[in-house]
């Protein structure tokens, strides 16, 4: 958080093992969902975090399924694709979601 000097409003997502989501807020409103923290460089504020356990590994997997052998292949496959995708999407958890509290599977709509 504070080497991205985040401001009030905006976000920063970090794509790894899990994925975390860390936000900049005015005000301490604690929930069962993230985690609140004081802002480590503005003492007036707060900072939101929200923890997802499927992360790297989950895209690793649908990456191999649909048979791209790297990013750079799965990029090439995903340029391919209509915008909206045909109004497909899916959610996918290789293990049970810590937030949204979802069991693990693949949903497709």
């Amino acid at each position: 958080m504070a080497g991205l000097c985040l401001q009030q409003g905006e976000v920063a997502i970090s794509l790894g093992t899990s994925d975390t989501v860390l936000v900049s807020v005015s005000q301490y409103t604690p929930a069962l969902e993230g985690h609140i923290f004081r802002n480590p460089v503005d003492l007036n504020a707060f900072m939101g975090m929200l923890c997802f356990k499927n992360g790297s590994f989950t895209r690793d997997r649908i990456r191999r399924a649909i048979g791209a052998s790297d990013w750079e292949s799965f990029a090439e496959i995903l340029s391919k694709t209509p915008p909206g995708n045909n109004g497909n999407i899916g959610f996918y958890f290789d293990d049970n979601e810590i937030v949204p509290n979802v069991s693990r599977g693949d949903y497709r709509f």
